[in-house]
């Protein structure tokens, strides 16, 4: 009898790379867990066609790249055999990773709460988009204003920014709503000055532990402020944007928190995967402080 747990993988994936193996890390052990009483820890990732992977990266490549299959195998240290409670020899499981990627993901007929949520129509400010509405969560909202109110208060002339986590709902002809639930703010940047900001490698860090804190969120885009000089997405981040954030329903928020009504511009991509900038843009969104 084969003594491994085999598990199934689509090509298409939503996480990034740590998120990834921290995702399926965490499944994977808790599939022993009730299935078999298993501690993960006890275990070793193996590929079919690439042998063990010894680490995150190595792994999340291997996923992006192959429709493969992949096995747990007990560590070489330890006991060979494959045993329960009772005795029983751990036979074949087989599961597909469409467990695991649905995260993040709403179905059509999931309910959400929309009276949580204020609703942004990016359809009605850019004639071509990917994302139709952006909703952001209420109390979500008022922390992102009062993150542009502190930055205003500190006396620099210099952007500020963060992450935000939430579901994303798939729609017909590749369009898509999303649900904003959470804002990251980092501890530090790297550096940011009145046209620039880059986040830098803690930064990184800190939205890997707020992604797997938040296991039913993804990464649905990103915000920074623009001090005084409108809303709109410069060289700089154009450079992040299609770096780190090249989903098609990853937008950019940006907060000119100069204005009295912190006009505040929500790009997207259009269907052709470019993205929306301020030329293309009808009208600003005011979030009134």
């Amino acid at each position: 009898m084969n003594k491994r747990i085999i598990i199934e993988f689509e090509k298409k994936v939503l996480f990034s790379e740590t998120a990834l193996s921290q995702t399926i890390s965490g499944f994977i052990a808790d599939f022993l867990s009730k299935k078999n009483r298993f501690d993960s820890t006890d275990y070793e990732l193996y590929s079919l066609l690439h042998g063990h992977i010894p680490n995150e990266k190595t792994f999340a490549e291997i996923f992006t790249t192959d429709n493969e299959k992949f096995f747990l195998q007990k560590k070489s240290k330890l006991e060979p055999e494959f045993k329960t409670q009772n005795t029983e020899i751990l036979p074949e499981i087989e599961f597909h990773i469409s467990e695991i990627v649905s995260k993040g993901r709403l179905s059509s007929t999931e309910q959400i709460d929309i009276e949580l949520f204020n609703k942004f129509q990016i359809s009605s400010v850019f004639k071509d988009t990917s994302v139709e509405n952006c909703y952001i969560k209420s109390n979500i909202l008022v922390e992102i204003k009062r993150f542009c109110a502190k930055s205003i208060a500190s006396g620099e002339k210099i952007e500020y920014g963060g992450f935000l986590l939430g579901k994303i709902l798939e729609k017909p002809e590749n369009q898509f709503d999303i649900f904003i639930k959470q804002f990251i703010e980092p501890s530090c940047y790297d550096y940011h000055d009145e046209y620039r900001i880059e986040f830098g490698h803690t930064a990184m860090i800190e939205l890997d532990a707020a992604l797997q804190k938040h296991s039913d969120c993804i990464l649905v885009g990103w915000f920074h402020t623009h001090p005084g000089h409108t809303a709109f997405l410069s060289s700089f981040d154009l450079n992040i944007h299609n770096g780190s954030f090249t989903e098609p329903y990853q937008v950019a928020i940006v907060t000119d928190t100069f204005t009295p009504d912190f006009e505040t511009g929500i790009f997207s991509r259009k269907k052709n995967k470019t993205l929306n900038n301020q030329h293309d843009l009808h009208s600003f969104f005011k979030w009134n402080p």
